[in-house]
């Protein structure tokens, strides 16, 4: 009977000392535990090239940006015609300009762009005001790789077509996180491309 007493008087100490030991390693477990990392960002949006330059042509096809709001002067880039042959990329570039409703300018130029020609370090990706980023890149030892068919039409309504050949280039996008990740996929592009040519 004391027995039983006894145990009923200490029960309550000794449940809250096993209670407080639980707390305490919990805590400890708690503090000492791993602090989740963000995940690192992959270096392309494809794991192969095919995969990439899919990513790219699809980001791309269609994508249009502006350099200012209107009514403002302001020039307009539109992309489309997208392909990739012999690791060189194609698409064409429709650049207009305007002031207000007026276009002053419209320029189509189709390109050539020798992935294998281009240096990995130029390719960078810059905000140049407002929303509207450039993804821009050369050539190895400034090579005028980059090739170029422009028709120009003038207001005037006088037309100039021309070819040429740059070493330099770049395309507009109104959101940075694309353009972000376009600078990261050309880069793999280059390398995946310049290992193919290596003898």
């Amino acid at each position: 009977m004391r027995t039983s007493k006894f145990w009923l008087i200490l029960s309550p100490s000794i449940i809250c000392a096993v209670s407080l030991g639980t707390l305490i390693a919990s805590a400890e477990a708690w503090f000492e535990r791993p602090i989740p990392q963000p995940a690192r960002q992959t270096k392309s949006p494809g794991k192969t090239l095919d995969d990439t330059i899919k990513w790219l042509g699809a980001v791309i096809e269609g994508n249009s940006a502006e350099t200012a709001k209107r009514p403002a002067r302001y020039d307009s880039y539109k992309y489309e015609s997208f392909k990739f042959e012999g690791c060189s990329l194609f698409w064409r570039e429709t650049h207009e300009s305007f002031e207000g409703q007026m276009r002053l300018s419209k320029t189509v130029q189709d390109l050539t762009i020798p992935l294998s020609r281009l240096s990995r370090s130029s390719v960078r990706m810059d905000k140049v005001g407002g929303s509207l980023h450039v993804v821009s890149f050369t050539t190895l030892k400034l090579e005028n790789s980059i090739r170029s068919r422009m028709k120009s039409t003038y207001q005037d309504g006088s037309e100039d077509t021309s070819t040429s050949a740059k070493s330099g280039y770049g395309v507009y996008f109104q959101n940075g996180a694309v353009a972000d990740k376009v600078a990261r996929a050309v880069v793999f592009s280059i390398r995946s491309c310049q290992k193919e040519e290596q003898p």
